[in-house]
């Protein structure tokens, strides 16, 4: 039987640089197993934890499929929470070092199959593209960080006119609509379900369908209701003991939730934004500005217009800056594949693959 495949991210750009939420994701201390992945770009780390992804998948069991935010077609992770196992890319620009070397991560180095006297001849070049890339992601950061400003300054515009302790009482209603029960357990993991990628932003909407069959969605354009709301609704959801899996804004990480799933209720609360519209299949809808004095909301909308299509500019624009980088990224991976051996290289991926299902 096939199992299920959940899509993800745990690291994305952000208004403050690049954002990594791996180390959240590690599975429990006590029985858990982490591998770490080191090589150069290019050397195909993706590859291997595409092959192991699959073939749990190919046994039956649920898997987390982790992607790259710079190139979402290509994997920096595996997580098989039933197996307690997680396998992830540790190199940059989400950098992981084990906390206990052996007892509990291992790391995988696929270094041995680089020539480095040949990299050691293109390392100018080499350093040059890095710097390229480099220059161009900090240039996009600094358009998500203008576009961030324009986000909290429409929030905080509309948070006058919204009546919060509505939104709180409406949250108290749908906790005991769709989980009056009391879950297994109190506990929190720590997703992306959308980043910021070359191309635009990225959602991973299959998932919400794979976690969830009441999808409850809140078309909240401005922020305000959706941030206390979401807010609200988490702590209803650890307080009566169930598992949750939050998602936050890649815009303002651990500050602002985008999504929230309870597993064990088969319920997901999914915003949809103005630079981010959803529709699912059979989904309640909640529309925000029933929460808004719409007297409040018509003066301000001249400045939230304005600050709308600004913050759609400027989310273009890092994405386009963002692609640039990644294009030297792929340039850079170029450089390390001419470098490897590739048919040894090719053998040690399958004996990993092997070893490493083997020993789950």
């Amino acid at each position: 039987m096939q199992g299920k495949a959940l899509d993800f991210f745990l690291g994305s750009l952000s208004p403050s640089g690049f954002h990594s939420y791996f180390k959240n994701a590690y599975p429990q201390l006590e029985h858990g197993t982490v591998l770490l992945l080191k090589a150069g770009p290019g050397c195909g780390k993706s590859q291997l934890l595409s092959r192991i992804g699959q073939k749990l998948l190919d046994c039956g069991e649920t898997v987390e499929r982790i992607h790259c935010s710079a190139h979402p077609s290509s994997l920096d992770g595996v997580i098989c929470q039933r197996l307690h196992f997680a396998v992830f890319d540790a190199t940059e620009p989400h950098i992981l070092e084990p906390d206990y070397p052996l007892a509990f991560e291992r790391v995988i180095s696929l270094d041995s199959f680089l020539n480095p006297a040949l990299l050691a001849q293109n390392r100018r070049q080499i350093a040059e593209i890095s710097e390229q890339s480099h220059r161009a992601s900090e240039r996009s950061v600094r358009y998500l960080s203008a576009a961030a400003c324009l986000l909290q300054d429409t929030e905080r515009t509309v948070f006058g006119c919204t009546d919060t302790a509505k939104v709180k009482q409406f949250a108290h209603t749908l906790a005991r609509r769709y989980f009056s029960q009391p879950g297994s357990g109190a506990w929190e993991d720590i997703r992306l379900l959308s980043a910021i990628t070359p191309d635009q932003i990225t959602l991973f909407k299959q998932t919400v369908s794979q976690l969830a069959e009441n999808i409850v969605v809140l078309d909240d354009p401005y922020g305000a209701a959706g941030r206390l709301l979401m807010q609200e609704l988490r702590q209803i959801a650890l307080s009566s003991q169930n598992h949750i899996i939050t998602c936050y804004c890649p815009f303002e990480p651990y500050g602002k939730i985008d999504h929230l799933f309870l597993p064990e209720q088969n319920t997901a609360f999914v915003l949809s934004s103005a630079y981010l519209p959803l529709e699912f299949d059979s989904q309640r809808t909640i529309h925000a500005t029933r929460f808004m004095n719409h007297n409040g909301l018509m003066l301000r909308k001249k400045r939230i217009r304005f600050n709308q299509k600004a913050t759609r500019d400027l989310i273009r624009q890092a994405c386009k800056l963002y692609r640039e980088a990644q294009q030297a990224r792929s340039a850079l991976k170029a450089c390390y594949a001419s470098a490897s051996r590739q048919e040894e290289f090719d053998c040690e991926l399958s004996r990993l693959e092997k070893t490493i299902l083997s020993s789950l």
